[in-house]
């Protein structure tokens, strides 16, 4: 009879309608073990505030209940940063739907790149605040305290971050030693100390050497692993795990290509789903090019139209198995109008807003001195424009960055459009694209492993670029 009561008769979860997997299952002997790592699974899933279990023996057996509360979910209208914003980047698409241990990952973020920005003893709590409607607000209170800098003492071989973070002197060091057995010192060890002292906090690095083997060719083991890794990322594979050994050869350990399968926006609520897809390099069913979703990213961003995105706000769902990867966008629209002042030559004021029936165009007003352009246009110095316009975006190429002013006049629209189309064209080709940096391991006798690590490439006639792209900017500046 006792063996029949400790058998499992049914297992309920009554107070949710999600889809729970639990250990504790239906003819198996009740286990207490199990049913606590059960209740440890369900609060970390984050969907509940409460949770009971209730074990009721019977003749037929024992029935086992999860008694749970739901974490109440509300759409979100905004994200607010109090008492400012710090230049932190927190961005959650409205109207999606967000609880209190949603509001406490964003407040982890928060803290992070708080601490990376030097505010070691930063402190950030998250509260969620109603907004009607049945919508709220996620307000993040941020205690900063004070910004510590960073000062290095000891080796000098490399520069060191600006700002003090414990993940900024760990990567620091990484780097100091990287740096060491790139030249030969291939069991060379990294030591580090530290002291606060006002507003800085002094750090020794201190290295210790070891024996000198010979120094690596960085320079043709780095051109080689970035070759060896674009073509990886163009068959659609994320893993790139690289070896090297003492003589310089490596090895390369790939994982899966995947291509992408559907990708979507979240949180464009007046662009519509094709005119951001045509910034996007990446096509549904192509490999999933790692390079391509960088560059859509900042393709993104060039076009204004939303708070600045990066590679955190893009989102894969890889499945192994099939091999195809999900790709979500979280997007946030920047504010409706804007204005702005500029000068002193050329000297301009405008307010600009977004045209509600078709976001991509602004209708503007601007007052306009001292402009070359102005002066080859109209052959005036100053003047009130009233304009609707279409800034340059990657995307839409020659179809866009064109400017309609009736006070203006052709020659104005002609100029105006030829500047857009050079500096959206031209502009980031003079800038460049630098790929991220590789990062190998050495394997060593002691059963360490020695870093090595390759920067990003700089592109080619660095001098000549920047100084087409001053010139490039001064000929635009006084075109306007």
């Amino acid at each position: 009879m006792l063996a029949a009561l400790l058998l499992i008769r049914s297992v309920s979860v009554p107070g949710t309608q999600l889809d729970v997997k639990l250990l504790t299952q239906v003819g198996a002997p009740y286990d207490a073990a199990t049913v606590a790592r059960d209740v440890r699974w369900l609060w970390s899933t984050g969907r509940f505030r409460d949770i009971r279990v209730e074990a009721v023996p019977d003749r037929g057996g024992t029935d086992v209940v999860f008694h749970v509360t739901p974490e109440p979910l509300y759409p979100v209208r905004e994200v607010k940063l109090r008492p400012n914003t710090f230049g932190l980047q927190i961005s959650l698409p409205p109207g999606t739907p967000v609880s209190q241990p949603r509001a406490r990952e964003l407040a982890a973020g928060a803290l992070r790149q708080l601490k990376q920005r030097g505010y070691a003893h930063a402190r950030v709590t998250a509260s969620l605040a109603p907004a009607g409607r049945g919508r709220a607000d996620v307000v993040l209170d941020l205690s900063p305290g004070e910004q510590l800098r960073l000062k290095p003492v000891g080796d000098a071989s490399l520069r060191a971050p600006r700002w003090y973070s414990p993940e900024a002197v760990e990567a620091h060091a990484a780097r100091l030693r990287a740096h060491y057995v790139a030249q030969g010192y291939f069991d060379a060890r990294v030591l580090t100390g530290e002291e606060q002292r006002g507003q800085s906090m002094l750090v020794d690095f201190h290295v210790e050497p070891g024996r000198f083997y010979h120094p690596l060719d960085t320079r043709v083991l780095c051109g080689c692993l970035f070759a060896e890794r674009r073509r990886a990322e163009r068959a659609g594979v994320l893993d790139f795990d690289v070896t090297v050994d003492e003589s310089g050869a490596w090895s390369v350990a790939r994982g899966r290509a995947y291509t992408v399968g559907r990708i979507r926006f979240l949180g464009a609520t007046h662009y519509s789903d094709a005119s951001i897809r045509r910034h996007f390099l990446l096509d549904e069913a192509a490999p999933l090019d790692s390079w391509l979703l960088r560059q859509s990213i900042v393709r993104l961003n060039r076009t204004g139209w939303f708070e600045p995105l990066d590679e955190a706000g893009v989102h894969l769902r890889a499945n192994e198995r099939t091999g195809i990867a999900g790709i979500t966008v979280n997007l946030t629209e920047r504010r409706r109008g804007a204005w702005n002042f500029s000068g002193p030559l050329p000297l301009v004021a405008s307010i600009g807003m977004r045209v509600p029936a078709a976001a991509t165009y602004t209708a503007g007003f601007q007052t306009v001195a001292y402009s070359m352009i102005l002066k080859l246009a109209a052959n005036r110095r100053f003047l009130p424009v009233f304009s609707l316009a279409r800034p340059f975006t990657p995307g839409g190429g020659w179809l866009s960055g064109f400017a309609f002013a009736p006070q203006m006049g052709a020659k104005w629209i002609g100029l105006h459009y030829a500047g857009e189309q050079v500096e959206g064209h031209l502009g980031p080709a003079l800038a460049g694209a630098r790929p991220p940096g590789i990062a190998a391991a050495m394997p060593r006798p002691d059963g360490d492993s020695a870093p090595v690590f390759c920067p990003p490439p700089r592109p080619r006639w660095p001098a000549a670029r920047t100084a087409a792209g001053f010139a490039l900017g001064i000929a635009r500046t006084l075109l306007n």
